[in-house]
């Protein structure tokens, strides 16, 4: 039995095309699918339905910036123009799936993007991805003992949709799965509904005197990275309840300081969401809801709060700056020079 077992071993590798390598490939190429699944959080039909062209190799080499580390794919396949974004390091694994594409296909006629090998006669039949093919690679994942957790298509959406908002905010999350801002609005949420009242009536007892018309500038105050401070060295919480003790040493202890000031102007506005953007940046870093809460929810709910305030006075400014720095990444002096940091500390 080990000199047959041998013989096959020897004549398979031998055979670029053997069975058991296509069967191999073919369950890779299902693999691939479901990471596919897990990166983009496309619907299953779409993605069933995606062709493959000569166009996608060649626009994986000049693929658009979606936003800093994401890429976006276009190119047109089976008549129609297919668009997806991935980040950045994604990328490398799709030129991979295309080389085991191309080995799959050979010279036969299958413009699926994503397919397996068929369960006919024939093992070198293509057909495109089965409907259930999660549940088929599950199984015969269990039959190598690995044994994973059923996450249905539908629920890997989800969890990508959670991640997104968590990490990048509605605006970048509705472009990253390509659905509108309203559905990812309904997605935004942190913290505890208890925590949530106490902040906000502690932003709403402090927000008439904290947002400031453009050129008003009290006598004494000083520019600062998310505004303007009008008593340096003597901070004070705008109220007891807040999470985030004001600290002069901490950018972000500006937020919840009696003394911070914000102008409903282009610079000021700026300022916040270049905060935004890089404290959502750090805060998957975090180990647990508890912690993220803890340590970045209600600062970024206190954004997010004053850019609602500054967006009552002007909404089309801020509609404008928040696509130029979460969408096109144009950071203020201060907020560049930061996320620069980050990067460079690999917490980005």
């Amino acid at each position: 039995m080990a000199r047959r077992a041998a013989k096959h071993l020897a004549a398979a590798n031998e055979d670029a095309q053997s069975s058991i390598r296509r069967s191999h490939a073919s369950m890779a190429a299902s693999c691939f699918a479901a990471l596919f699944l897990a990166e983009t959080g496309v619907n299953l039909a779409p993605l069933l339905a995606m062709k493959w062209s000569q166009e996608l190799a060649a626009s994986l080499q000049h693929a658009s910036v979606a936003r800093q580390k994401f890429r976006e794919v276009k190119y047109r396949g089976g008549g129609s123009e297919v668009t997806f974004t991935v980040s950045l390091c994604f990328m490398p694994k799709l030129k991979r799936y295309l080389a085991l594409r191309e080995y799959l296909v050979q010279d036969a006629d299958c413009d699926a993007l994503f397919l397996v090998i068929g369960r006919s006669a024939q093992q070198r039949q293509l057909v495109g991805l089965p409907p259930h093919f999660l549940v088929q690679l599950y199984r015969r994942l269990d039959t190598f003992g690995i044994v994973l957790p059923r996450v249905s298509a539908r629920q890997w959406r989800a969890a990508r949709q959670d991640w997104a908002v968590s990490n990048h905010g509605p605006v970048v999350a509705a472009r990253l799965m390509g659905h509108s801002l309203a559905t990812a609005l309904r997605s935004y949420s942190n913290g505890t509904d208890a925590a949530h009242k106490a902040e906000m009536g502690a932003f709403l007892a402090s927000v008439e005197k904290t947002v400031l018309k453009p050129g008003d500038d009290p006598a004494g105050s000083i520019r600062s990275a998310v505004g303007v401070c009008i008593e340096f060295h003597k901070p004070a919480p705008i109220a007891a309840s807040v999470t985030v003790q004001p600290d002069c040493r901490s950018t972000e202890g500006c937020l919840f300081c009696e003394r911070y000031r914000v102008h409903a102007d282009a610079t000021d506005i700026r300022k916040l969401l270049g905060c935004r953007h890089c404290v959502r940046l750090v805060s998957r870093r975090a180990d647990s809801i508890e912690q993220y809460d803890r340590s970045f929810g209600a600062v970024l709910r206190r954004v997010d709060f004053l850019l609602n305030e500054l967006r009552g006075r002007d909404a089309a400014l801020v509609d404008q700056i928040e696509h130029d720095v979460d969408i096109e990444g144009n950071l203020d002096a201060f907020w560049s020079a930061r996320l620069d940091q980050l990067y460079e500390l690999g917490v980005a």
